[in-house]
């Protein structure tokens, strides 16, 4: 679905059209970049279009996801190898393998949510 781009020295995730959003519904939801200590070094949104999101520095990129009945989906990518490593938290447990604030703000969704897989 996504993949690692290099172009002149620097590493992009690419997430063709569609998907990560197929609907005005989905676009605007919340993508957020980690550094190795899974310290928050950025936050954009999804869209309907392509995107190359810049990955120079980061280890993890989190995406959420609401489904219409109010369901979240967390979905943790692992981009600092060459191709992403796609995951999703369904527990506290999950959380509790990622450093820092990251691992705080996973735990928190899981808490506050209703989390499906």
């Amino acid at each position: 679905m996504c993949e690692i781009i290099k172009h002149k020295n620097k590493r992009f995730l690419y997430v063709p059209r569609h998907a990560w959003a197929w609907s005005l519904r989905t676009s605007g939801m919340l993508v957020q970049f980690w550094d190795a200590q899974g310290n928050l070094v950025r936050t954009e949104y999804t869209s309907k279009k392509e995107r190359y999101y810049r990955i120079d520095g980061i280890k993890w990129v989190t995406r959420e996801y609401w489904s219409n009945s109010g369901y979240l989906t967390l979905h943790v990518y692992l981009v600092d190898g060459e191709e992403p490593v796609h995951d999703t938290i369904t527990s506290l447990q999950d959380c509790r393998a990622f450093p820092g604030d990251l691992g705080d703000y996973l735990a928190e969704k899981v808490l506050e949510g209703d989390i499906r897989g």
